[in-house]
Order: structure tokens, then sequence, then C-alpha cells
């Protein structure tokens, strides 16, 4: 899914959780070598907010289960406007 010299950033919301996705993704070298190689980050923040730093992106997955996605996140897209989600209803 992603092309040559793109790149996959995952957020956690918690630090212990960020930390524990590193250590299980390295220890695939496959995934290490993305991680080494820049093409594979994952960070701790927000995810509502998506990630401001990196944008504009081609797509976004959002892994959480929420009724709505915040325009702070769709104005990170390119002009393809391609999310994926879960979407849910009745979340507080």
């Amino acid at each position: 899914m992603v092309q040559p010299g793109g790149k996959v950033i995952g957020i956690e919301h918690l630090p212990e959780l960020s930390e524990m996705s590193k250590r299980n993704l390295v220890k695939d070298p496959e995934l290490k070598s993305l991680i080494d190689n820049g093409e594979l980050a994952i960070v701790t923040g927000d995810g509502r907010l998506g990630y401001p730093e990196e944008a504009p992106f081609d797509a976004i997955h959002v892994g959480a289960a929420a009724p709505v996605i915040s325009s702070s996140t769709t104005g990170q897209l390119k002009t393809t406007k391609l999310i994926y989600t879960v979407y849910a209803t009745g979340v507080s």
C-alpha cells in the first residue's frame, strides 16, 4: 500500500503503547529495516488531530472507531481525500 519512497506513520495515544509498538515491530527484520530507513515511524500523540508535521498525506487510516473525522485530520490529506476508518455511532 506504500509506494517506494513513501512513509507510514503510526500514532499511539500513550507513550507506553508507542514503545511497545516499536519493540514489537523491530522483532521483524523487514519492519526494522523500514524503521531504520525512515519509511515507518511510530509517534505518540492525539491521533484525532492527525500528524501535521508530516502532512500532506495520500491516505489516512484511522484505526479507532469514531463517529466523526476531524477537519484537522482531513485537512492533512492531499487532493485524493482517501480515509480508511471504522465508523461508530453511540461512542462517547
